[in-house]
């Protein structure tokens, strides 16, 4: 295909040739692929780092087959090359969904890598045609880019800013390539696709999907990490509880809501039995596991509101907003008897000791801990395994 010197003015008043503009894109590409690598090379936890990095690498050696299309066969430059780019941005809106919590399919992706394929190849060696072929690949990425944008535009996602801004990037690329498409349906002189305006802009329509939507899954992942620091902070690493400090954060808000609103609210402080003897006769990794049990167990029996921690060594505490005494003492005796009758526990028959101090008018997070110990402490003088409401 031959491929003349499209040259590009600049506002300075250079003059650039289109071959310096596509080296230009290429290079790019390759080191926004080379950036999003070396992230990948640390092994984060960040959901959707791999495929991104996969998408980003494919994506920069189609793109370098297309800008070099002149130079080579046309089942590199023009077949393989589009194939490539479909793969790429298919592996990375895989790789979005799997970033907001969706699964990281890829099959959409592959029935439209399979269709640009055919439809390539078809229209350059079966039925040459120029303007048929860019018509209906630009379709295709443009069906492909709409889906990249309601992966991340659509209703019940988190409003984050660069999950917009991305999305409003795919959402530009599939209004361009459906303008690509019209431009591309009247035109009859095959320089005008090989360097006019409409391979110039595709090649500059795949450095910016690149570059920037590199540069966006950069900053996604530093949010990502920065919001994972702030997680763990408040968490307990065994059990994944909250911590103390989270917990006191959390229960002086509800206190305090609830001292507003006149609206009970009760505390549980509760303790495994006689944890020592079984972490010392089954070994502390057995003492993990049934901390971590237990933890399970309360998460699954406590109400959706309320809010649990792990207070420290094999103590808990859960602040039950809108429980009264009587309520409360349910919800302790059910917790009670499920941990009682988890597998793990009865191993070594393990139970759990409640005390329960109901929140009195103004009562600080502090008052309320000290009467649901004194309540806890009851239990245990009175035979463990049992759950008792303090004064």
């Amino acid at each position: 295909m031959a491929h003349s010197n499209t040259v590009v003015a600049t506002r300075s008043g250079m003059m650039l040739d289109s071959r310096t503009v596509f080296f230009l894109v290429a290079v790019s590409a390759v080191l926004a692929s080379a950036a999003l690598a070396l992230v990948n090379r640390r092994g984060l936890p960040v959901p959707g780092v791999r495929l991104w990095t996969v998408g980003n690498a494919i994506g920069a050696v189609g793109l370098m087959l297309s800008v070099a299309r002149a130079a080579l066969p046309e089942l590199f430059g023009i077949v393989l090359a589009n194939i490539l780019l479909v793969l790429a941005m298919s592996c990375q809106i895989a790789g979005c969904r799997q970033f907001v919590g969706r699964p990281g399919r890829l099959g959409f992706g592959l029935v439209l890598t399979a269709a640009i394929a055919v439809e390539a190849a078809w229209f350059t060696f079966v039925q040459p045609s120029i303007a048929t072929r860019v018509v209906a690949i630009s379709l295709l990425f443009a069906l492909l880019s709409g889906a990249g944008a309601w992966a991340l535009l659509r209703p019940g996602l988190k409003p984050a800013l660069p999950l917009r801004c991305y999305g409003g990037l795919y959402l530009v690329l599939a209004l361009f390539f459906v303008v690509r498409a019209g431009m591309a349906w009247d035109v009859v002189l095959p320089d005008y696709f090989a360097s006019g305006p409409i391979a110039l802009s595709a090649h500059l329509a795949g450095f910016v999907q690149l570059v920037l939507g590199t540069f966006l899954q950069l900053v996604l992942i530093a949010e990502w990490l920065v919001a994972d620091i702030a997680r763990q902070a408040s968490l307990d690493p065994l059990t994944g509880l909250l911590n103390r400090r989270a917990f006191a954060a959390i229960a002086g808000k509800l206190l305090a809501a609830a001292t507003r609103s006149g609206r009970p609210v009760a505390l549980l402080m509760l303790d495994l039995d006689h944890f020592k003897r079984a972490n010392d006769s089954r070994g502390h990794a057995f003492g993990d596991q049934l901390l971590c049990r237990f933890a399970r167990v309360a998460e699954r029996e406590l109400r959706a509101g309320d809010v649990i921690c792990r207070h420290g060594g094999e103590e808990f505490a859960a602040l039950l907003p809108d429980a009264d005494p009587d309520q409360a003492l349910l919800v302790a005796d059910r917790l009670r008897r499920a941990f009682a009758a988890d597998p793990c526990s009865a191993e070594v028959r393990a139970t759990v000791s409640v005390g329960i101090a109901a929140c009195d008018l103004g009562d600080g997070l502090d008052g309320l801990l000290r009467r649901a110990d004194r309540a806890l402490y009851r239990a245990k003088n009175e035979g463990r395994d049992r759950c008792v409401l303090g004064g």
